[in-house]
């Protein structure tokens, strides 16, 4: 598998003989498996899929390119995978160790070298192949349509958490698997915040509604937002969204196989400048997007990653005004050998229910 061959070339790289994979997302990225009870090991040749009872069959029908071992001790199972394959340089993900199992590991495995590791596996997960792609695109779909019904049920007075609740049925009865994070449902004053989750407060009319939302598909996530009115907003509203949007569009045609993310970035911040609401854009451009809703890359001033085919990312700038009002629009997009495709529709205009 080629997943499997990419994580063996950076083992080469790191002088590593083997590395233990206990973050699930990335486990489930390598094998095919559903589960959530699992520990994995790669060495130069071979995969150990090590599992419990409960998840044991499971296994045995999704997990590809693995020898998978039952076992009721994780860490017994590790040690003789250990032995048998003779490991000397033992790699583990430092994001997931604890302090007291890192002991344990210790004391089990005492002629072995362990060595903390940091993105591994994320590293190769940031290009995504055909069919990754197409699993995000129709999540996006799922989503898009989602709030397409969703629009039917904003009423004055309806509180953000009654609009929340419908969206999320929409995406489970369109064919999601769950949510992908709290749904963002932030009208009025409340829209100045970023990661603003639904709340008691009721959408008034003249009031602006900040939309954050996605969901899973197929172990795939969609991450949109959408801006819209609630009735006739007042015209230095719409003109604030005018520039966000312009905003948004420099930074997608930005997007290139071989630019640098922050230049990408710089586009969206430059055309806020320009009118005087770079200030109020307080966080990065976009982020990378998959098997979770926020990983590598980063699409920000601090990021000295450069675009690849295969890259998927969001484009969402915004402008917040404490106590005012805040307006975001994000997009999905996917980094091609000649330039880039949005995964599902723009939202050229601003929306007026």
């Amino acid at each position: 598998m080629d997943r499997f061959n990419n994580l063996r070339e950076r083992l080469r790289k790191e002088k590593l003989d083997a590395v233990l994979i206990t973050k699930m997302v990335n486990i489930q990225y390598l094998t095919g498996f559903t589960g959530d009870i699992a520990n994995l090991i790669v060495t130069g040749s071979t995969a150990y899929f090590i599992t419990d009872s409960i998840y044991i069959t499971q296994a045995r029908d999704e997990v590809k390119g693995c020898k998978i071992i039952e076992s009721k001790g994780m860490i017994k199972a590790i040690a003789n995978v250990v032995a048998q394959e003779k490991i000397k340089r033992f790699g583990y993900e430092c994001s997931m160790m604890l302090h007291k199992d890192l002991g344990g590991y210790k004391k089990i495995l005492k002629s072995v070298e362990l060595i903390g590791t940091s993105g591994l596996v994320e590293e190769i997960r940031m290009i995504k192949d055909v069919e990754e792609i197409a699993l995000i695109k129709k999540a996006t779909e799922i989503a898009e349509f989602a709030l397409y019904k969703t629009l039917n049920f904003f009423y004055d007075g309806v509180s953000e958490k009654d609009i929340a609740i419908e969206l999320e049925y929409r995406l489970k009865k369109g064919g999601a698997e769950a949510i992908a994070f709290p749904t963002i449902i932030a009208s009025g004053y409340r829209g100045a915040l970023p990661h603003g989750s639904a709340s008691d407060k009721h959408i008034k009319k003249g009031e602006l509604v900040v939309i954050d939302f996605g969901c899973i598909y197929k172990g795939y996530c969609s991450d949109l937002t959408r801006t819209i009115s609630l009735g006739i907003i007042d015209r230095r509203l719409k003109s604030a969204y005018k520039v966000v949007y312009e905003a948004q569009q420099a930074a997608i045609n930005e997007i290139k196989s071989g630019v640098k993310l922050s230049a990408i970035d710089k586009k969206a911040r430059n055309l806020l400048k320009k009118h005087k609401l770079d200030r109020n854009f307080t966080h990065g451009t976009g982020h990378g997007l998959g098997r979770e809703v926020h990983e590598m890359p980063r699409v920000s001033f601090k990021s000295d990653a450069t675009a690849k085919p295969g890259m998927v990312f969001t484009i969402e700038p915004g402008v917040y005004f404490p106590g005012d009002y805040g307006i975001r629009i994000e997009n999905v997009a996917v980094v091609t050998e000649n330039g880039f495709e949005i995964l599902g529709k723009d939202q050229k205009t601003l929306v007026q229910i």
